[in-house]
């Protein structure tokens, strides 16, 4: 797939898209135009219009002859291989990625890997019995090593040609689809094009660089021991405890397929975002499944449950020194996603609900499946509202244009609030976040920390801190907001508190109907 063979991909040609470099595909043929460019004055127009695609029919389109084609001989450079054919996942080509080749791993459907070939020996293990363990054993990955290691002969590999099915597609080789096909590091949205096989395909041939690996449906099946053991469900799907052979537990996200467009959207969204992620306080994705019958995710397994049950249900008790660094390490996992991850990763659904606690109540964020990936670390334009009603920023609830990671600052804003409030005694308060913006401003902030039970001298420093960095995160502005490591750092007391400027401008504590985009507890109780 290289540009020094002869074979192309789409990410090849797309790379050689200028007037002094100019690639182009006719008939599944690549031809380097660039000096017919030069001698050619005026033809810029069409070619680089064509460039980087498959332009036969434009060609057909203007009428050009096959004296024409003839012509292009001079430029020729190589074949193209489209992306049906280089695609993971997709065996009706004669190109395979590991994706493919690992679904092929029982007696009657056994596929490996020599030397960069694919073969399927399901007929050479029913004609030689006995050979199951060695082939098996192999299965799913490369036995270049393995045939070596057990002395198999040149004669022998010869004999294997008759189970020839394809080549092999290392994931060295695929960093060249890889780079056209996501160069411009495209947002979440437009992994998702008018075919939805091409989108998996060049979501799985990025992820070939990273981290996870492809799971098939009976693999899951073993994890899960039939998907016995739910722990957890929602809109998106339900979820299963389960084990790898190694004893490692693990969290099996089955998508629900009610509605195809969506469910691909959120694995896409999943898959493309937590597979680049590597963060303490993001949760671990150790693989996908993706087949015509299932598509679910696999995730490490968290044993404290979510933070909305320790917050709203009371479960553990936890002290406040304990939900105060919880509160911290949130802060440090969503300033990863922005200033360590390129492209920025905009999470868009921070709340408890989404924050998971491992047995030492350690959070971990989890739930990409309406997070987005922002090339150019600016403001975006926002199609749709996106989030939890009570944690949506206001300028995402106004349907104002410009959306920045501004945005998961101010829903980061709104969980410290519930952190706060989850001490709180008594019932029939009022709003919260409204309360504390009021007794800020009235120098009473000690009267709110008194009334959620906050009483050693340093808890009640950090729940200070907390309180006001809950006003700078939830600013109506969001210029006004400072960043997730900007947050950190005060959290932390490195640097001084911001004086909060502007939080919840229509709220007004004689009427609370009069908040928007605002959020928990007491009155949207029920929606986080």
């Amino acid at each position: 797939m290289a540009s020094r063979g002869k074979v192309f991909t789409l990410a090849e040609v797309s790379k050689h898209n200028t007037s002094k470099d100019c690639w182009l595909v006719i008939n599944n043929k690549v031809y380097d135009v660039t000096k017919f460019l030069e001698d050619h004055p005026g033809g810029d127009e069409v070619l680089l219009s064509a460039t980087g695609k498959d332009a036969t029919d434009d060609f057909k389109d203007i009428g050009h002859s096959n004296s024409a084609m003839e012509m292009m001989d001079e430029y020729y450079v190589g074949d193209f291989v489209t992306n049906a054919s280089s695609a993971p996942m997709v065996s009706g080509g004669k190109v395979f990625t590991l994706a493919e080749v690992s679904k092929h791993n029982s007696l009657k459907d056994c596929w490996l890997v020599i030397n960069e070939k694919v073969y399927d020996v399901t007929e050479f293990l029913e004609d030689h019995p006995g050979g199951d363990e060695v082939l098996l054993s192999a299965t799913g990955k490369d036995a270049t090593d393995d045939f070596k290691d057990i002395g198999h002969s040149n004669s022998a590999m010869a004999m294997m040609d008759e189970y020839y099915v394809g080549d092999f597609v290392t994931n060295a080789s695929l960093e060249a689809v890889v780079d056209g096909l996501t160069g411009r590091d495209v947002a979440v949205e437009e992994f998702v094009p008018n075919s939805s096989s091409d989108s998996i395909s060049r979501l799985f041939s990025e992820l070939a660089r990273e981290k996870p690996r492809p799971y098939s449906h009976a693999e899951l099946m073993k994890f899960t021991e039939n998907f016995s053991i739910k722990i957890g469900s929602g809109g998106f799907g339900d979820v299963y405890k389960g084990q790898f052979p190694d004893g490692v537990a693990v969290a099996v996200k089955v998508l629900k397929n009610s509605h195809p467009d969506v469910m691909e959207k959120q694995f896409v969204a999943e898959v493309s975002t937590m597979g680049r992620t590597y963060h303490r306080n993001l949760i671990k994705l150790y693989g996908f499944c993706y087949e015509d019958n299932i598509k679910a995710l696999v995730y490490e397994y968290m044993e404290n449950g979510s933070l909305d049950k320790v917050l709203f249900k009371n479960h553990f008790d936890l002290q406040w020194g304990k939900l105060y660094n919880i509160a911290i390490e949130i802060a440090r996992g969503i300033s990863y996603l922005h200033d360590s991850c390129h492209p920025q990763i905009i999470h868009h659904d921070i709340k408890p609900g989404n924050v998971l606690l491992d047995s030492k109540f350690s959070p971990k964020v989890i739930d990409f499946g309406i997070a987005r990936l922002n090339r150019d670390l600016s403001q975006f334009t926002q199609t749709g509202i996106r989030g939890t009603y009570g944690y949506v920023a206001p300028e995402i609830c106004l349907g104002m244009q410009a959306v920045s990671y501004k945005c998961d600052v101010y829903s980061f804003g709104m969980m410290l609030f519930d952190i706060l409030g989850s001490k709180r005694k008594g019932a029939g308060q009022g709003w919260l976040p409204g309360e504390v913006r009021d007794k800020f401003q009235q120098k009473q902030l000690d009267t709110i920390i008194m009334d959620c039970g906050i009483v050693e001298e340093e808890d009640k420093v950090d729940a200070k801190t907390l309180s006001i960095v809950a006003l700078l995160c939830a600013e109506h502005n969001p210029r006004n907001r400072p960043s997730m490591s900007t947050v950190v750092k005060m959290l932390e007391g490195e640097i001084p508190l911001w004086t909060p400027v502007d939080p919840f401008p229509y709220y007004d504590s004689s009427s609370e109907s009069s908040t928007i985009g605002s959020s928990t507890r007491t009155r949207h109780r029920g929606h986080s």
